[in-house]
């Protein structure tokens, strides 16, 4: 995964989240209760805050969020440990890829930005701005025959990277140090670590 877990970014959505909020006379919210509510697809998410989809166009909504959210995310930087893990696993001679719910070009360019794409063979992101989810990109990853995930492990930051996981057959490690709070973590029943350094 990327965004909160390779990516230190959850103050950023905070941030455009409560922009966004403003805008439209909506209370802010905190970094616990985002941690608390956040889910994959968002959606459910924005409507608990009190967005109305009946009189906003939810993909519009996406793309403002993702414009805001990119002219920030240059302030984004590495979670603790992410470089000592990923080049641990490139000197063992294990393959990395990303499964992300980010934008595909977006995705790309942050990674060239942060200096790792090299570390990665695939990299998949999301094909439009409407953040759909990643299970069904897990799915076609592995029943493309491309990928062997028999002895792989989807190391994520929320209970959707869970899901994801288990569409792939693959083992799961979360860290709680992402986008969800360790309560929410442990009750997928995946080991829970609470950094990068525990790998």
């Amino acid at each position: 995964d990327f965004n909160g877990t390779i990516l230190n970014d959850g103050h950023l959505l905070v941030a455009v989240n409560n922009e966004m909020n403003r805008q439209r006379g909506l209370p802010e919210i905190t970094y616990d209760y985002y941690r608390e509510h956040f889910s994959h697809p968002p959606k459910p998410f924005y409507e608990k805050q009190g967005y109305n989809f009946d009189n906003e166009d939810y993909g519009e909504i996406s793309r403002i969020f993702l414009e805001r959210y990119e002219e920030l995310q240059q302030e984004a930087e590495l979670m603790p440990h992410v470089i000592e893990i990923l080049t641990w696993a490139k000197e063992q001679g294990i393959p990395q890829i990303i499964l992300s719910a980010h934008k595909q070009d977006m995705l790309e360019r942050h990674l060239q930005r942060l200096g790792i794409m090299d570390f990665f063979s695939h990299v998949s992101g999301e094909s439009s701005h409407i953040i759909g989810g990643k299970v069904e990109r897990a799915k076609a990853l592995a029943e493309s025959g491309a990928f062997d995930f028999s002895h792989a492990v989807l190391i994520g930051d929320t209970d959707h990277d869970f899901h994801a996981a288990q569409a792939m057959d693959a083992a799961c490690i979360l860290c709680s140090s992402g986008h969800q709070t360790v309560e929410r973590l442990k009750a997928t029943g995946a080991v829970v670590i609470s950094d990068l350094s525990q790998i």
